[in-house]
């Protein structure tokens, strides 16, 4: 496998997880909320993960640039926002 793919997997793994721990933190300091509450409304979200990986390993190059963009884009528009 090329080095180029476990690159793009790598590094789209930790943009989701790292869009999914800011999500959990607003679930988390909403009103009324736990950490329990805010674990059990992202789980769903964590099949996100592998399914990024795959995306990144198996399709073309394209998708695996497709794959880092789309949370690294996400990422710098919430920063700009904030």
């Amino acid at each position: 496998m090329e080095w180029w793919r476990w690159a793009a997997a790598a590094g789209a793994t930790v943009l989701i997880l790292l869009l999914l721990a800011l999500r959990f933190d607003t679930l988390k300091d909403r009103r009324g909320g736990s950490a329990g509450t805010a674990a059990r409304r992202l789980a769903p979200w964590l099949l996100l993960v592998p399914v990024v990986v795959l995306a990144a390993f198996v399709g073309p190059w394209w998708l695996a640039a497709v794959v880092v963009a789309l949370p690294a884009v996400t990422l710098l528009a919430m920063a700009a926002v904030d």
